[in-house]
């Protein structure tokens, strides 16, 4: 098999089990959160390459060999198109390497990996991967901004309330005027969802996965429990992974990739009819592939500079392990 074959393979399979724990030759965990974009062009062979270090999201490119001692042999050392490289992918590790940090892959397992033909377009799971990524590094973003800008209590309830005024917006018969929002927001602060922040920000051990739960069934006002869930996901993950420490963040991280949906958009189903909306990234990537108008664009690229990713965020970095 050809290694141009053998890099479809990998990608199907690393994104087909997202945040799965993986070991390092150099004996880091690191869970991969999305193997990226193929790259057609020079350089390495996978670009936004995103994995989880310690509670830290790094994204990055990947390259792959079949044989370790192939990074040498094709001089990449030497290519500055290989700086940002954060993950060297093989089969056979037959080298003394150690920078970039080598992952071995198991044949047999990209062997039982199959890919299907059809999703094999712009709109594949590894592309919505990378789109389910941008998005919620992008909310995480705005929430820390906010938070920046006007203080922990003020900050989180500005997040909820401009997710709440846009949400509100694009609805024909909107639950809440600007009015009923300042009533939620005020309720909101002696809510289940209020206090779990709380802990996040206290540092207390949580089972994030029950929390989550329990907040999705309560009522906070007289909202339904659908917008429950889109407050979930647009304003208390996002504020709860940036006020986090390492153990939540990792397990919240866990919520996003592993949470199966309760709903179905019907926007999503018009437009992706060949993709399922089993889980909460899935939806999340196709809502934020329509908000970019299915132009591909680099995590790397323009949006870590209009968002402010990377100068905001302390949980992310591009292109180093450190």
């Amino acid at each position: 098999m050809k290694e141009v074959e053998y890099q479809k393979l990998v990608r199907n399979y690393l994104s087909s089990i997202p945040l799965t724990s993986f070991t390092t030759k150099s004996g880091k965990s690191i869970q991969i959160i999305s193997p990226g974009i193929i790259n057609v062009n020079e350089g390495p062979d996978f670009l936004d390459f995103a994995i989880m270090l310690n509670g830290k999201v790094i994204v990055g490119d990947a390259e792959f060999h079949i044989n370790a001692l192939d990074w040498e042999n094709h001089k990449h050392f030497q290519d500055k198109n290989y700086d940002n490289v954060i993950l060297h992918l093989v089969l056979n590790d037959n080298s003394n390497l150690t920078h970039p940090d080598i992952l071995i892959l198991d044949k047999n397992d990209l062997a039982n990996s199959k890919i299907d033909k059809k999703e094999d377009d712009k709109s594949s799971y590894e592309e919505i991967q990378h789109f389910a990524l941008l998005r919620l590094l992008r909310k995480s973003t705005i929430a820390q901004k906010n938070i920046n800008l006007h203080g922990l209590k003020k900050g989180i309830l500005l997040t909820l309330k401009d997710f709440l005024l846009g949400y509100m917006s694009k609805k024909r018969r909107p639950i809440y005027s600007e009015k009923g929002i300042i009533e939620f927001l005020n309720k909101f602060e002696y809510s289940n969802a209020y206090v779990f922040i709380e802990n996040i920000i206290d540092g207390v051990s949580l089972d994030i996965y029950n929390k989550l739960e329990d907040i999705v069934n309560h009522k906070i006002n007289n909202e339904g429990k659908g917008l429950r869930v889109e407050i979930l996901i647009n304003c208390i993950l996002p504020l709860s992974l940036c006020l986090s420490d390492t153990k939540n963040r990792v397990k919240l991280l866990e919520w996003y990739w592993a949470s199966k949906s309760i709903n179905t958009y019907g926007l999503l189903s018009r437009r992706f009819p060949d993709l399922s909306q089993d889980y909460v990234w899935q939806q999340q990537g196709m809502l934020e592939y329509l908000r970019d108008h299915g132009n591909k664009k680099n995590i790397t690229a323009e949006e870590i500079q209009d968002y402010g990713i990377n100068q905001i965020l302390d949980f992310y970095s591009y292109g180093k392990i450190e």
